[in-house]
């Protein structure tokens, strides 16, 4: 979840559970997982030679 979201639940309902469910858990972590590829890609990016036979 957004922190801001979380903050304001718990200012708001602070007898609250929060409950995240699992589609969005991996989801969001898939995002962060293609961003840090992404990164470290460009951060080594070699000249790709491309071969025709």
């Amino acid at each position: 979840m957004k922190w801001m979201y979380v903050k304001l639940t718990e200012q708001e309902l602070p007898q609250a559970k929060m409950v995240v469910d699992k589609f969005h858990l991996i989801r969001d972590t898939n995002v962060k997982i293609n961003e840090a590829w992404r990164i470290e890609q460009e951060a080594t990016k070699k000249e790709r030679r491309y071969w025709i036979w």
